[in-house]
């Protein structure tokens, strides 16, 4: 084997194991991302954290009340929503989210007003 066919050969299989490496690196970028999964606490008035931020897509929200009061969970805007999380209690919402800025409040008369807003930050 010639030198030149030597190097050839060798040049190719490079080009080779690139070509793989740029496509499994595309397929993993395309493929379907993980669920964003966020902890959120209940409680005599308030929402924590106050301010979440998420990539655009699926969310997976776990809502506990770790007060004496029953409460919600809405992000205004999105149709799904925890009616009621009892004390003591967790519920969970799944949504999908476009990017934007969203509210998360508890819609239980005057909590709202007694402090149980945040904010959702869905960036692309």
């Amino acid at each position: 084997m010639s030198m030149t066919a030597g190097k050839s050969k060798s040049l190719h299989l490079i080009q080779w194991i690139m070509l793989l490496s740029i496509t499994t690196l595309m397929m993993v970028a395309c493929g379907s991302q993980e669920p964003a999964e966020i902890s959120i606490t209940l409680s005599e008035f308030s929402i924590e954290p106050n301010e979440v931020t998420v990539p655009a897509g699926e969310v997976n929200f776990t809502v506990q009340n770790i007060g004496a009061l029953e409460h919600n969970f809405e992000i205004e805007g999105v149709q799904e929503k925890i009616d009621f999380v009892l004390p003591t209690e967790t519920e969970t919402l799944e949504t999908t989210l476009s990017a934007g800025s969203y509210v998360l409040v508890c819609t239980v008369e005057g909590h709202r007003e007694a402090g149980m807003v945040g904010t959702l930050i869905v960036e692309e």
